[in-house]
Protein backbone atom coordinates (compact mmCIF):
# COMPACT_ATOMS: atom_id res chain seq x y z
CA UNK A 1 0.00 0.00 0.00
CA UNK A 2 1.53 3.48 -0.88
CA UNK A 3 1.64 6.45 1.27
CA UNK A 4 -1.45 8.14 -0.34
CA UNK A 5 -3.66 4.46 -0.05
CA UNK A 6 -2.46 4.38 3.66
CA UNK A 7 -3.34 8.22 4.21
CA UNK A 8 -6.74 7.84 2.54
CA UNK A 9 -7.38 3.94 4.87
CA UNK A 10 -6.23 6.36 8.32
CA UNK A 11 -8.64 9.37 7.23
CA UNK A 12 -11.30 7.00 6.64
CA UNK A 13 -10.63 5.09 9.62
CA UNK A 14 -10.56 7.80 11.98
CA UNK A 15 -13.93 9.39 10.66
CA UNK A 16 -15.59 5.86 10.65
CA UNK A 17 -14.76 5.83 14.63
CA UNK A 18 -15.75 9.59 15.00
CA UNK A 19 -19.44 8.65 13.13
CA UNK A 20 -21.03 7.01 16.18
CA UNK A 21 -20.16 9.97 18.56
CA UNK A 22 -21.19 12.51 15.80
CA UNK A 23 -24.60 10.72 15.34
CA UNK A 24 -25.32 10.46 19.55
CA UNK A 25 -24.21 14.12 19.71
CA UNK A 26 -26.61 15.03 16.97
CA UNK A 27 -29.66 13.16 17.78
CA UNK A 28 -29.00 13.74 22.18
CA UNK A 29 -27.80 16.95 22.41
CA UNK A 30 -27.80 19.37 19.16
CA UNK A 31 -31.30 19.03 18.28
CA UNK A 32 -32.75 19.09 21.90
CA UNK A 33 -30.37 22.21 22.48
CA UNK A 34 -31.61 23.65 19.10
CA UNK A 35 -35.42 22.80 19.69
CA UNK A 36 -35.60 24.52 23.06
CA UNK A 37 -33.06 27.55 21.99
CA UNK A 38 -34.59 28.05 18.61
CA UNK A 39 -38.25 29.46 20.71
CA UNK A 40 -35.89 32.02 22.07
CA UNK A 41 -36.78 33.89 18.67
CA UNK A 42 -40.61 33.03 18.10
CA UNK A 43 -43.14 35.51 18.95
CA UNK A 44 -46.53 34.99 21.01
CA UNK A 45 -47.86 34.76 17.22
CA UNK A 46 -45.76 32.22 16.27
CA UNK A 47 -43.48 34.23 13.82
CA UNK A 48 -40.08 34.64 14.28
CA UNK A 49 -39.03 37.71 16.10
CA UNK A 50 -35.79 39.24 17.91
CA UNK A 51 -38.17 41.44 20.06
CA UNK A 52 -39.19 39.00 22.54
CA UNK A 53 -35.34 37.94 23.02
CA UNK A 54 -34.35 41.70 23.39
CA UNK A 55 -37.44 42.68 25.98
CA UNK A 56 -35.91 39.48 27.80
CA UNK A 57 -32.56 40.65 28.08
CA UNK A 58 -34.06 43.98 29.78
CA UNK A 59 -36.56 42.89 31.94
CA UNK A 60 -35.62 43.90 35.38
CA UNK A 61 -36.42 40.98 37.07
CA UNK A 62 -34.39 38.62 34.94
CA UNK A 63 -31.22 40.90 35.43
CA UNK A 64 -31.72 40.84 39.11
CA UNK A 65 -32.34 36.56 38.59
CA UNK A 66 -28.67 36.86 36.23
CA UNK A 67 -27.26 39.19 39.00
CA UNK A 68 -27.92 36.89 41.98
CA UNK A 69 -26.52 33.91 40.17
CA UNK A 70 -23.46 35.34 39.34
CA UNK A 71 -22.92 36.17 42.94
CA UNK A 72 -23.79 33.32 44.48
CA UNK A 73 -21.48 31.60 41.77
CA UNK A 74 -18.74 33.70 42.72
CA UNK A 75 -18.70 33.56 46.39
CA UNK A 76 -18.95 30.06 46.29
CA UNK A 77 -15.98 29.46 44.18
CA UNK A 78 -13.84 32.10 46.82
CA UNK A 79 -14.89 29.53 49.50
CA UNK A 80 -14.02 26.82 47.14
CA UNK A 81 -11.01 28.33 46.62
CA UNK A 82 -10.27 29.08 50.29
CA UNK A 83 -10.67 25.60 51.57
CA UNK A 84 -9.18 23.84 48.55
CA UNK A 85 -5.72 25.52 48.80
CA UNK A 86 -4.14 24.80 51.65
CA UNK A 87 -5.20 20.97 50.55
CA UNK A 88 -3.99 21.98 47.47
CA UNK A 89 -0.62 22.78 49.16
CA UNK A 90 -0.47 19.76 51.59
CA UNK A 91 -1.18 17.04 48.81
CA UNK A 92 1.81 18.53 46.54
CA UNK A 93 4.39 19.38 49.33
CA UNK A 94 3.72 17.13 52.55
CA UNK A 95 3.63 13.80 53.92
CA UNK A 96 1.24 13.12 56.84
CA UNK A 97 -1.09 10.87 58.04
CA UNK A 98 -4.36 10.53 55.92
CA UNK A 99 -2.92 12.07 52.81
CA UNK A 100 -4.94 9.19 50.70
CA UNK A 101 -7.67 9.62 52.09
CA UNK A 102 -7.70 13.82 51.35
CA UNK A 103 -6.59 12.88 47.80
CA UNK A 104 -9.51 10.70 47.06
CA UNK A 105 -11.93 13.29 48.07
CA UNK A 106 -11.41 14.79 45.44
CA UNK A 107 -13.42 12.75 43.09
CA UNK A 108 -16.35 13.33 45.84
CA UNK A 109 -18.16 16.24 43.36
CA UNK A 110 -18.39 13.84 40.60
CA UNK A 111 -19.84 10.75 42.46
CA UNK A 112 -22.11 12.53 45.12
CA UNK A 113 -25.14 13.78 43.99
CA UNK A 114 -25.98 16.73 44.69
CA UNK A 115 -29.34 15.72 45.99
CA UNK A 116 -27.43 13.91 48.74
CA UNK A 117 -25.74 17.10 49.69
CA UNK A 118 -28.77 18.77 49.79
CA UNK A 119 -30.47 16.44 51.97
CA UNK A 120 -27.26 16.47 54.42
CA UNK A 121 -27.06 19.73 55.17
CA UNK A 122 -31.00 19.40 56.07
CA UNK A 123 -30.75 16.68 58.23
CA UNK A 124 -27.40 18.38 59.64
CA UNK A 125 -28.11 21.80 60.22
CA UNK A 126 -32.06 22.55 59.14
CA UNK A 127 -34.64 24.05 61.77
CA UNK A 128 -34.82 20.44 62.92
CA UNK A 129 -31.59 19.22 62.46
CA UNK A 130 -28.68 17.60 64.37
CA UNK A 131 -27.18 20.91 65.42
CA UNK A 132 -30.13 22.38 66.31
CA UNK A 133 -31.93 19.84 68.22
CA UNK A 134 -28.82 19.21 70.87
CA UNK A 135 -28.90 23.16 70.88
CA UNK A 136 -32.59 23.26 71.49
CA UNK A 137 -32.70 20.28 74.29
CA UNK A 138 -29.11 22.16 75.60
CA UNK A 139 -31.15 26.01 76.04
CA UNK A 140 -34.40 24.16 76.45
CA UNK A 141 -36.15 26.79 73.54
CA UNK A 142 -38.64 25.53 71.78
CA UNK A 143 -37.23 27.38 68.64
CA UNK A 144 -34.11 26.60 66.43
CA UNK A 145 -31.44 29.33 67.13
CA UNK A 146 -29.63 28.32 64.10
CA UNK A 147 -30.56 29.31 60.63
CA UNK A 148 -28.39 29.04 57.68
CA UNK A 149 -30.26 27.20 55.27
CA UNK A 150 -33.19 28.31 53.43
CA UNK A 151 -31.24 31.69 52.90
CA UNK A 152 -28.06 32.80 50.46
CA UNK A 153 -25.91 31.24 53.15
CA UNK A 154 -26.95 27.99 53.00
CA UNK A 155 -26.20 28.11 48.92
CA UNK A 156 -22.89 29.11 49.57
CA UNK A 157 -22.17 26.60 52.44
CA UNK A 158 -23.09 23.71 50.29
CA UNK A 159 -21.74 25.01 47.49
CA UNK A 160 -18.30 25.31 49.06
CA UNK A 161 -18.27 21.89 50.86
CA UNK A 162 -19.15 20.70 47.57
CA UNK A 163 -17.09 21.59 45.17
CA UNK A 164 -13.27 22.78 47.45
CA UNK A 165 -12.40 19.24 46.17
CA UNK A 166 -12.75 19.96 42.36
CA UNK A 167 -9.74 23.09 43.47
CA UNK A 168 -7.70 20.27 45.53
CA UNK A 169 -7.69 18.18 42.90
CA UNK A 170 -6.82 20.20 40.18
CA UNK A 171 -4.33 22.37 42.03
CA UNK A 172 -2.46 19.80 43.68
CA UNK A 173 -2.20 17.67 40.72
CA UNK A 174 0.05 20.52 38.82
CA UNK A 175 1.45 21.51 41.73
CA UNK A 176 2.85 18.05 42.43
CA UNK A 177 4.29 18.68 38.85
CA UNK A 178 6.17 21.53 39.46
CA UNK A 179 9.65 21.11 40.03
CA UNK A 180 10.86 21.95 43.75
CA UNK A 181 14.58 22.18 42.45
CA UNK A 182 13.27 25.68 41.25
CA UNK A 183 12.34 26.85 44.36
CA UNK A 184 15.36 24.99 46.44
CA UNK A 185 18.03 26.98 44.07
CA UNK A 186 16.09 30.25 45.04
CA UNK A 187 16.34 29.75 48.70
CA UNK A 188 19.77 28.49 48.26
CA UNK A 189 20.33 31.62 47.07
CA UNK A 190 18.70 33.77 49.70
CA UNK A 191 15.52 34.27 48.58
CA UNK A 192 12.91 34.16 51.28
CA UNK A 193 10.09 31.92 51.41
CA UNK A 194 7.14 34.08 50.60
CA UNK A 195 9.20 35.64 47.75
CA UNK A 196 9.89 31.96 46.04
CA UNK A 197 6.23 31.64 46.40
CA UNK A 198 5.32 34.70 44.97
CA UNK A 199 7.62 35.00 42.38
CA UNK A 200 8.62 31.50 40.81
CA UNK A 201 5.48 28.93 42.25
CA UNK A 202 2.46 31.23 42.17
CA UNK A 203 3.02 32.28 38.59
CA UNK A 204 3.31 28.30 37.49
CA UNK A 205 0.38 27.49 39.23
CA UNK A 206 -1.47 30.35 38.14
CA UNK A 207 -3.28 28.63 34.97
CA UNK A 208 -4.67 25.68 37.51
CA UNK A 209 -6.10 27.93 39.93
CA UNK A 210 -7.92 30.24 37.07
CA UNK A 211 -9.02 27.12 35.82
CA UNK A 212 -10.69 25.44 38.80
CA UNK A 213 -12.05 28.72 39.72
CA UNK A 214 -13.83 28.79 36.53
CA UNK A 215 -15.03 25.09 37.01
CA UNK A 216 -16.15 25.48 40.00
CA UNK A 217 -18.01 28.60 38.74
CA UNK A 218 -19.65 27.17 35.79
CA UNK A 219 -20.59 23.75 38.37
CA UNK A 220 -22.31 26.80 40.47
CA UNK A 221 -23.70 28.81 38.00
CA UNK A 222 -26.00 26.16 36.75
CA UNK A 223 -26.41 24.69 40.12
CA UNK A 224 -30.12 23.50 40.18
CA UNK A 225 -31.27 21.05 43.42
CA UNK A 226 -29.17 23.14 46.07
CA UNK A 227 -30.91 26.08 45.00
CA UNK A 228 -34.15 25.06 44.90
CA UNK A 229 -34.15 23.21 47.99
CA UNK A 230 -31.91 25.48 49.96
CA UNK A 231 -32.19 28.86 48.14
CA UNK A 232 -36.31 29.58 50.17
CA UNK A 233 -37.77 31.67 47.48
CA UNK A 234 -37.97 34.52 44.91
CA UNK A 235 -35.09 36.57 46.30
CA UNK A 236 -32.63 33.36 45.71
CA UNK A 237 -33.49 32.13 42.44
CA UNK A 238 -31.00 31.52 40.31
CA UNK A 239 -31.17 31.53 36.13
CA UNK A 240 -31.30 27.44 36.29
CA UNK A 241 -34.54 27.57 38.54
CA UNK A 242 -36.04 30.14 36.66
CA UNK A 243 -35.53 28.09 33.56
CA UNK A 244 -36.94 25.14 35.07
CA UNK A 245 -40.08 27.56 36.19
CA UNK A 246 -40.96 28.69 33.12
CA UNK A 247 -40.28 25.17 31.54
CA UNK A 248 -42.49 22.89 33.52
CA UNK A 249 -44.43 24.84 35.35
CA UNK A 250 -45.60 27.23 33.30
CA UNK A 251 -45.12 25.62 29.94
CA UNK A 252 -43.63 28.76 28.26
CA UNK A 253 -40.97 26.90 26.45
CA UNK A 254 -40.60 30.36 24.09
CA UNK A 255 -39.82 32.16 27.37
CA UNK A 256 -37.77 29.19 28.59
CA UNK A 257 -36.27 29.01 25.13
CA UNK A 258 -34.75 32.78 25.51
CA UNK A 259 -33.33 32.77 29.37
CA UNK A 260 -31.67 29.66 27.94
CA UNK A 261 -30.71 31.25 25.26
CA UNK A 262 -28.80 33.49 27.67
CA UNK A 263 -27.47 31.41 30.21
CA UNK A 264 -25.60 29.44 27.37
CA UNK A 265 -24.08 32.49 25.91
CA UNK A 266 -22.81 33.13 29.40
CA UNK A 267 -21.40 29.81 30.69
CA UNK A 268 -19.86 29.05 26.72
CA UNK A 269 -17.34 32.12 27.73
CA UNK A 270 -16.01 30.70 31.05
CA UNK A 271 -15.83 27.10 29.20
CA UNK A 272 -13.66 28.00 26.44
CA UNK A 273 -11.55 30.61 28.71
CA UNK A 274 -10.93 27.28 31.16
CA UNK A 275 -10.35 25.37 27.88
CA UNK A 276 -7.69 27.61 26.97
CA UNK A 277 -6.19 27.97 30.26
CA UNK A 278 -5.75 23.77 30.59
CA UNK A 279 -3.66 23.94 27.51
CA UNK A 280 -1.10 26.11 29.02
CA UNK A 281 -0.51 23.56 31.71
CA UNK A 282 -0.76 20.35 30.62
CA UNK A 283 1.74 18.25 31.20
CA UNK A 284 4.24 20.60 32.70
CA UNK A 285 6.48 19.51 34.59
CA UNK A 286 5.46 16.00 34.43
CA UNK A 287 9.05 14.21 33.95
CA UNK A 288 9.99 15.84 36.89
CA UNK A 289 7.29 14.25 39.01
CA UNK A 290 8.72 10.88 39.75
CA UNK A 291 12.06 13.41 40.91
CA UNK A 292 10.20 15.60 43.72
CA UNK A 293 10.88 15.85 46.88
CA UNK A 294 8.13 15.80 49.32
CA UNK A 295 9.04 18.19 52.40
CA UNK A 296 6.42 18.30 55.36
CA UNK A 297 8.66 15.77 57.78
CA UNK A 298 8.45 18.60 60.15
CA UNK A 299 6.32 16.85 63.01
CA UNK A 300 4.66 20.67 63.32
CA UNK A 301 3.56 20.29 59.33
CA UNK A 302 2.80 16.70 59.67
CA UNK A 303 0.11 17.83 62.25
CA UNK A 304 -1.06 20.92 60.22
CA UNK A 305 -1.65 18.35 57.39
CA UNK A 306 -3.31 15.62 59.25
CA UNK A 307 -5.57 18.48 61.17
CA UNK A 308 -6.32 19.86 57.56
CA UNK A 309 -7.18 16.64 56.29
CA UNK A 310 -9.23 15.34 59.20
CA UNK A 311 -11.61 18.50 59.36
CA UNK A 312 -12.14 18.70 55.57
CA UNK A 313 -12.58 14.60 55.61
CA UNK A 314 -15.24 15.18 58.62
CA UNK A 315 -17.31 18.36 56.45
CA UNK A 316 -17.52 16.35 53.60
CA UNK A 317 -18.57 13.33 55.28
CA UNK A 318 -20.28 14.87 57.91
CA UNK A 319 -23.37 15.50 55.67
CA UNK A 320 -23.57 11.98 54.09
CA UNK A 321 -23.18 10.20 57.77
CA UNK A 322 -25.44 12.89 58.72
CA UNK A 323 -27.96 11.12 56.39
CA UNK A 324 -27.32 7.55 57.34
CA UNK A 325 -28.29 8.61 61.02
CA UNK A 326 -31.54 10.41 60.34
CA UNK A 327 -32.54 7.13 58.57
CA UNK A 328 -32.01 5.00 61.81
CA UNK A 329 -33.55 7.93 64.17
CA UNK A 330 -36.79 8.50 64.90
CA UNK A 331 -37.89 11.48 67.25
CA UNK A 332 -41.54 11.58 68.85
CA UNK A 333 -41.38 15.50 69.08
CA UNK A 334 -39.35 18.90 69.10
CA UNK A 335 -37.70 18.41 72.30
CA UNK A 336 -37.54 14.57 72.81
CA UNK A 337 -34.37 12.72 72.34
CA UNK A 338 -34.13 10.74 68.95
CA UNK A 339 -33.97 6.88 69.66
CA UNK A 340 -32.68 4.28 66.65
CA UNK A 341 -35.23 2.75 64.56
CA UNK A 342 -35.65 0.56 61.46
CA UNK A 343 -39.01 1.97 60.55
CA UNK A 344 -37.93 3.90 57.40
CA UNK A 345 -35.67 1.13 56.45
CA UNK A 346 -38.51 -1.09 57.18
CA UNK A 347 -40.99 0.89 55.05
CA UNK A 348 -38.62 0.80 51.77
CA UNK A 349 -38.93 -3.53 51.60
CA UNK A 350 -42.20 -3.45 53.60
CA UNK A 351 -45.26 -4.98 51.39
CA UNK A 352 -47.64 -3.90 53.79
CA UNK A 353 -48.49 -1.41 56.95
CA UNK A 354 -48.76 2.52 57.61
CA UNK A 355 -45.21 3.00 56.56
CA UNK A 356 -44.64 1.69 53.95
CA UNK A 357 -43.81 3.44 49.89
CA UNK A 358 -42.14 -0.37 49.35
CA UNK A 359 -43.46 0.28 45.83
CA UNK A 360 -42.69 3.78 44.78
CA UNK A 361 -38.71 3.05 46.64
CA UNK A 362 -38.64 -0.04 44.04
CA UNK A 363 -39.85 1.66 41.18
CA UNK A 364 -37.34 4.62 41.93
CA UNK A 365 -34.56 2.11 42.72
CA UNK A 366 -35.45 -0.04 39.56
CA UNK A 367 -35.35 3.22 37.47
CA UNK A 368 -31.97 4.53 38.59
CA UNK A 369 -30.14 1.34 37.67
CA UNK A 370 -31.99 1.04 34.46
CA UNK A 371 -30.85 4.45 33.63
CA UNK A 372 -27.67 3.98 34.44
CA UNK A 373 -27.44 0.91 32.48
CA UNK A 374 -28.35 2.10 29.32
CA UNK A 375 -25.98 5.30 29.87
CA UNK A 376 -23.43 3.11 29.94
CA UNK A 377 -24.20 0.93 27.26
CA UNK A 378 -24.74 4.38 24.99
CA UNK A 379 -21.56 6.28 26.64
CA UNK A 380 -18.63 3.74 26.82
CA UNK A 381 -18.55 2.46 23.28
CA UNK A 382 -19.62 6.21 21.68
CA UNK A 383 -17.17 7.87 23.97
CA UNK A 384 -14.66 5.57 23.51
CA UNK A 385 -14.21 5.59 19.91
CA UNK A 386 -14.64 9.02 19.73
CA UNK A 387 -11.30 9.50 21.98
CA UNK A 388 -9.98 6.92 19.63
CA UNK A 389 -10.79 9.60 17.02
CA UNK A 390 -9.42 12.36 18.62
CA UNK A 391 -6.02 10.75 18.93
CA UNK A 392 -5.67 9.40 15.76
CA UNK A 393 -6.28 12.54 13.61
CA UNK A 394 -3.94 14.82 15.54
CA UNK A 395 -3.55 18.53 14.68
CA UNK A 396 -6.63 20.85 14.09
CA UNK A 397 -9.23 18.42 13.86
CA UNK A 398 -8.05 16.45 17.27
CA UNK A 399 -8.76 20.43 18.47
CA UNK A 400 -12.10 20.46 17.25
CA UNK A 401 -13.16 16.95 18.06
CA UNK A 402 -11.95 17.88 21.76
CA UNK A 403 -14.75 20.61 21.67
CA UNK A 404 -17.55 19.16 20.48
CA UNK A 405 -16.98 16.55 22.58
CA UNK A 406 -16.48 19.13 25.77
CA UNK A 407 -19.54 21.22 24.44
CA UNK A 408 -22.60 19.29 26.53
CA UNK A 409 -20.54 20.84 29.77
CA UNK A 410 -21.26 23.94 28.45
CA UNK A 411 -24.70 23.41 28.74
CA UNK A 412 -26.57 22.81 31.91
CA UNK A 413 -29.01 19.81 32.90
CA UNK A 414 -32.10 21.97 33.13
CA UNK A 415 -31.44 23.44 29.71
CA UNK A 416 -31.29 19.95 27.94
CA UNK A 417 -33.73 18.56 29.81
CA UNK A 418 -35.95 21.64 28.47
CA UNK A 419 -34.95 20.53 25.02
CA UNK A 420 -36.61 17.38 25.55
CA UNK A 421 -39.89 18.36 27.02
CA UNK A 422 -39.98 21.09 23.94
CA UNK A 423 -39.23 17.63 21.49
CA UNK A 424 -41.67 15.97 23.75
CA UNK A 425 -44.77 18.25 24.08
CA UNK A 426 -44.80 17.10 20.18
CA UNK A 427 -43.56 13.98 20.53
CA UNK A 428 -45.68 12.60 24.24
CA UNK A 429 -45.12 9.30 23.57
CA UNK A 430 -41.21 9.81 23.79
CA UNK A 431 -41.39 10.54 27.89
CA UNK A 432 -42.73 7.03 28.67
CA UNK A 433 -39.51 5.88 26.93
CA UNK A 434 -36.67 5.28 29.52
CA UNK A 435 -34.12 5.51 26.28
CA UNK A 436 -35.10 9.40 25.75
CA UNK A 437 -34.19 9.89 29.24
CA UNK A 438 -30.97 7.29 29.38
CA UNK A 439 -30.04 9.98 26.53
CA UNK A 440 -29.72 12.89 28.40
CA UNK A 441 -27.97 11.05 30.85
CA UNK A 442 -25.62 10.08 28.12
CA UNK A 443 -25.26 13.57 27.30
CA UNK A 444 -24.07 14.40 30.70
CA UNK A 445 -21.97 11.56 31.20
CA UNK A 446 -19.98 11.99 27.63
CA UNK A 447 -17.46 14.40 27.92
CA UNK A 448 -16.47 12.92 31.30
CA UNK A 449 -15.74 9.54 29.93
CA UNK A 450 -14.35 10.61 26.86
CA UNK A 451 -11.61 12.73 28.37
CA UNK A 452 -11.17 9.76 30.94
CA UNK A 453 -10.20 7.70 27.87
CA UNK A 454 -8.93 10.24 25.37
CA UNK A 455 -6.06 10.90 28.51
CA UNK A 456 -5.11 7.24 28.79
CA UNK A 457 -5.40 6.38 25.09
CA UNK A 458 -2.83 9.51 24.07
CA UNK A 459 -0.12 7.80 26.79
CA UNK A 460 -0.22 4.93 24.77
CA UNK A 461 3.01 3.63 22.76
CA UNK A 462 1.89 3.26 19.13
CA UNK A 463 4.84 1.60 18.24
CA UNK A 464 3.10 -1.68 19.23
CA UNK A 465 -0.17 -1.18 17.36
CA UNK A 466 2.12 -0.21 14.22
CA UNK A 467 4.27 -3.59 14.25
CA UNK A 468 0.91 -5.20 14.67
CA UNK A 469 -0.06 -3.34 11.08
CA UNK A 470 2.97 -3.61 9.49
CA UNK A 471 2.57 -7.73 10.12
CA UNK A 472 -0.72 -7.52 8.85
CA UNK A 473 -3.29 -7.12 11.17
CA UNK A 474 -6.21 -4.47 10.34
CA UNK A 475 -5.77 -1.32 12.40
CA UNK A 476 -9.37 -2.30 14.17
CA UNK A 477 -7.72 -5.86 15.22
CA UNK A 478 -4.59 -4.45 16.81
CA UNK A 479 -6.69 -1.70 18.53
CA UNK A 480 -9.20 -4.21 20.14
CA UNK A 481 -5.93 -6.55 21.01
CA UNK A 482 -3.11 -4.44 21.92
CA UNK A 483 -4.93 -1.13 22.97
CA UNK A 484 -8.22 -2.00 24.59
CA UNK A 485 -7.12 -4.25 26.80
CA UNK A 486 -4.45 -1.35 28.15
CA UNK A 487 -7.37 1.35 28.57
CA UNK A 488 -8.84 -1.44 31.27
CA UNK A 489 -8.84 0.69 34.45
CA UNK A 490 -9.35 3.44 32.12
CA UNK A 491 -12.62 2.42 31.04
CA UNK A 492 -13.47 1.41 34.53
CA UNK A 493 -12.99 4.66 35.78
CA UNK A 494 -15.41 6.06 33.26
CA UNK A 495 -17.85 3.49 33.56
CA UNK A 496 -18.05 4.52 37.35
CA UNK A 497 -18.32 8.31 36.52
CA UNK A 498 -20.79 7.73 34.10
CA UNK A 499 -22.80 5.08 36.65
CA UNK A 500 -22.33 7.61 39.31
CA UNK A 501 -23.58 11.02 36.87
CA UNK A 502 -26.49 8.79 35.58
CA UNK A 503 -27.85 7.31 39.01
CA UNK A 504 -27.76 10.58 40.70
CA UNK A 505 -28.74 13.08 38.17
CA UNK A 506 -31.99 14.92 38.82
CA UNK A 507 -32.43 17.89 36.83
CA UNK A 508 -33.01 16.60 33.49
CA UNK A 509 -35.48 14.10 34.46
CA UNK A 510 -37.13 15.84 36.56
CA UNK A 511 -37.33 18.58 33.76
CA UNK A 512 -38.11 16.11 31.38
CA UNK A 513 -40.54 13.46 32.48
CA UNK A 514 -41.75 15.65 35.87
CA UNK A 515 -41.11 12.94 38.33
CA UNK A 516 -43.55 10.41 36.04
CA UNK A 517 -40.42 8.44 35.70
CA UNK A 518 -39.20 8.43 39.64
CA UNK A 519 -35.60 7.79 40.03
CA UNK A 520 -34.14 7.61 43.80
CA UNK A 521 -32.87 11.32 43.63
CA UNK A 522 -36.58 12.72 42.35
CA UNK A 523 -38.28 10.45 45.25
CA UNK A 524 -35.75 11.66 47.32
CA UNK A 525 -36.14 15.49 46.05
CA UNK A 526 -39.65 14.88 47.03
CA UNK A 527 -40.19 13.26 50.41
CA UNK A 528 -37.85 16.48 51.16
CA UNK A 529 -40.53 18.82 50.02
CA UNK A 530 -43.34 17.16 51.87
CA UNK A 531 -41.03 16.87 55.28
CA UNK A 532 -40.34 13.45 55.77
CA UNK A 533 -36.50 13.73 56.16
CA UNK A 534 -36.04 10.17 57.62
CA UNK A 535 -37.82 8.72 55.36
CA UNK A 536 -35.23 10.72 52.45
CA UNK A 537 -32.66 9.61 54.60
CA UNK A 538 -33.51 5.93 54.35
CA UNK A 539 -33.63 5.98 50.46
CA UNK A 540 -30.53 8.48 50.43
CA UNK A 541 -28.76 5.64 52.90
CA UNK A 542 -29.24 3.39 49.18
CA UNK A 543 -28.23 6.24 46.99
CA UNK A 544 -25.27 6.45 49.09
CA UNK A 545 -24.36 2.79 48.84
CA UNK A 546 -25.11 2.89 44.80
CA UNK A 547 -22.33 5.74 44.84
CA UNK A 548 -19.95 4.13 47.73
CA UNK A 549 -19.82 1.13 45.28
CA UNK A 550 -18.76 3.88 41.98
CA UNK A 551 -16.53 5.79 44.25
CA UNK A 552 -14.15 2.68 45.35
CA UNK A 553 -14.39 1.37 41.41
CA UNK A 554 -12.98 4.94 40.57
CA UNK A 555 -10.57 5.06 43.18
CA UNK A 556 -9.03 1.49 42.52
CA UNK A 557 -8.61 2.17 39.09
CA UNK A 558 -7.07 5.82 39.64
CA UNK A 559 -4.53 4.17 41.95
CA UNK A 560 -4.43 1.07 39.27
CA UNK A 561 -3.53 4.25 36.67
CA UNK A 562 -0.72 5.34 39.11
CA UNK A 563 1.31 2.45 39.34
CA UNK A 564 1.01 1.54 35.98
Amino acid sequence: MNNDSRNRSISGGVALAALPGLIFLFLFFFIPLLTILSGAFINEAGEISLLPLLASVRDENLLRILGFTFLQAFLSSLIALAMGLPGAYFIARCDFPGKKILRSLSVVPFVIPPILVVLGFVTIFGNNGIINRFLMQLTGSGTPPLKILYSLKGILLAHGFYNFPVVLRIVASHWEAIPEKQEQAAQLLGAKRSAVFRTITLPQLMPAVVSSMLLVFLFCFSSFAVVMVLGGGPKTTTIEVEIFRLARINLDLQAAGRVALIAACLTLLPLLLNFGTESRFTGIGASDRDHRIVRGRNPKVRLLGAVYGLAMVILVIGPLLGVVASGFLEVEGPLAAPRFSLRWFAGIFAVSGPDTFSITAARSIAGSLLLSGLTLLITIPTATLFALATVRSGGKRAKLFELTASLPMSISTVILGSGYLAISVAYPMLTSVPLFIAGAHSVIAFPFVYRSIVTALAKIDGSYRRAAISLGARPAKAFADIELPMLESSLFSAAAFAFALSVGEMNATLTLSGGSFPTLPITIYRLIGSYQFHRASALGTVLIVLCAVAFLLLDRSTRKKKEM
